[in-house]
């Protein structure tokens, strides 16, 4: 059992904003891009905007897959994203 990948992004972005260190937006990309944009839970849509415009999310195929469950290998490529900035 895991985590879906909406509340990895979610849980990342929290504890980025309580260290200080959330990621600013560096493109024009929003979550409206996407084409599964309405599975985004409301919970999750701001962290999961900041994330697409940081260029940490950057989709598959031109979807989020915000319910789909995490990957140890998504989750890791997230914090390669997020310490390379």
């Amino acid at each position: 059992v895991g985590i879906s990948r909406q509340d990895m992004f979610t849980l990342l972005y929290r504890a980025l904003l309580v260290l200080g260190e959330a990621p600013s937006g560096t493109t024009n990309k929003k979550i409206s891009d996407f084409n599964d944009a309405s599975e985004v839970s409301d919970y999750a849509s701001t962290a999961i905007d900041a994330l697409i415009k940081s260029s940490v999310i950057t989709g598959s195929d031109g979807a989020l897959n915000p319910k789909d469950t995490s990957t140890r290998a998504e989750m890791v490529q997230v914090l390669y994203k997020l310490l390379s900035q």
